[in-house]
Parts: C-alpha cells; sequence; structure tokens
C-alpha cells in the first residue's frame, strides 16, 4: 500500500495564498486608515452596534421622532448592564479616561464598556431628540440621566478621540435650567 504524501510544491502554493490572502486583507484596511484613523480605530462602527447605530443615524437623518424612539430602544436595552457598569467603576475609585487623549490600554478599556457606553451615547440623543421636539419634561429628564454616566464615552471617528456624553449633558442641562428661570 503507498501512502499518499503531499508534494513540497502544493504545500508551497497553498502556504504563498494565505500569505497572499493575509497581505490583501492588510492592505485593505490601511487603505481605510485615513478614513477611519489608526487601524485599531477601525472597528469603531461595528463597536456600535444594532441599537445605539440606528438611532444615531435617525439623529444625524435630523429624524427626530425615529431618533427618540430608537434612543429609548436602546436605553431600554442598555439601562440595567449600563448602570451596573457605572456603579462598579464608580465603586472601584476607576480613574476616569483622560478628555483628550488616550493610551491604548484605556481605549481597550473604554471599548469593554460597551453597555455602558451605549446607555450614556442612546441617553443623550433620547434628550437632545426629545429637546427638538419641545419635549422639555423628557430631555431634562435623559439629561439628567446622562451626567450620571460619567465613564460613558463615544469614539468620533472624525476627531479620532473619545467624548463623554455626561459632560455634553451637564452643559445642557445648565443652559435649561437657565432659559427657564
Amino acid at each position: 500500500m503507498q501512502t499518499s504524501v503531499p508534494s513540497v510544491w502544493r504545500v508551497v502554493l497553498v502556504l504563498g495564498l494565505v500569505i497572499l490572502a493575509a497581505a490583501a486583507g492588510l492592505v485593505t484596511v490601511l487603505k481605510t486608515e485615513g478614513r477611519n484613523g489608526p487601524l485599531h480605530h477601525t472597528i469603531a462602527r461595528s463597536f456600535l452596534g444594532y441599537p445605539p447605530q440606528r438611532a444615531v443615524d435617525a439623529f444625524n437623518a435630523k429624524d427626530w421622532d425615529l431618533a427618540l424612539r430608537e434612543a429609548r430602544h436602546c436605553v431600554s436595552v442598555f439601562e440595567d448592564a449600563g448602570f451596573r457598569e457605572q456603579a462598579r467603576l464608580e465603586s472601584g475609585h476607576v480613574l476616569l479616561p483622560s478628555p483628550v487623549r488616550t493610551t491604548n490600554e484605556e481605549m481597550v478599556e473604554i471599548m469593554r464598556r460597551g453597555s455602558l457606553n451605549s446607555l450614556a451615547h442612546c441617553s443623550l440623543i433620547q434628550a437632545e431628540a426629545a429637546e427638538q421636539l419641545s419635549r422639555s419634561d423628557e430631555a431634562l429628564r435623559s439629561y439628567a440621566t446622562t451626567a450620571k454616566l460619567t465613564y460613558g464615552r463615544v469614539y468620533d471617528s472624525d476627531a479620532h478621540w473619545f467624548w463623554s456624553p455626561a459632560a455634553r449633558a451637564a452643559e445642557a442641562t445648565g443652559k435649561a435650567a437657565l432659559s427657564q428661570r
């Protein structure tokens, strides 16, 4: 009985094809770096996931009713896990991420807080959409909720940095309180 041993040429050919495919994938990712920021930022959109992205898309399209509906849905999905994560970070006295520049380690930690980040972002969208629809009571409640989510961050792919929905909500709450006087 004769055993079949793959020839050296077949092994070299298969390895060459695998290396070529990997190189082509890397070239594709690197080509997007100019639009999406550094290599590790190419996951920013997929990081948002289903509920937040629909709210963001509706908000950007200025479809306030849809943005409010999607943001409410997102808040309901992430509320429990997001507040648990916020409480865990507060009780552990974890340092807040830098508002200007994040290290790779901070970036990884921020991205691991997906539920909290999504909750903070959607809560802010809910507040801003409610404000656009002249639902001031709902807007103020949502701003107040968002202001409590101090560890939540949103990645801005244009500026290549993370911003705080809580800080933006605190500013808006202050302005809204002044305008009601």
